[in-house]
């Protein structure tokens, strides 16, 4: 990973980042199919956070409230 942070913004100065890896989301998927059990955040959950997301883009793009609809269901 490269930043740009602090004072580095005013020359455009990009660092590298050490970080520890984490897993993608295609190896959590196959970790819970084979431990049999839904890990969290959900498929049902990441749906309605996008539902939420792309309700924000309209929003932006037509300058109007949208109603969004969330359910709690498991």
């Amino acid at each position: 990973m490269r930043a740009c942070l602090g004072d580095d913004v005013h020359t455009a100065t990009w660092r590298d980042i050490p970080f520890d890896p984490v897993e993608t989301n295609y190896q959590r998927f196959v970790q819970a199919v084979r431990a049999g059990k839904t890990q969290e955040p959900s498929y049902r959950r990441a749906a309605n956070i996008q539902k939420v997301l792309d309700k924000a883009i309209a929003s932006d793009l037509s300058h109007r409230d949208e109603q969004v609809a969330y359910h709690l269901a498991r």
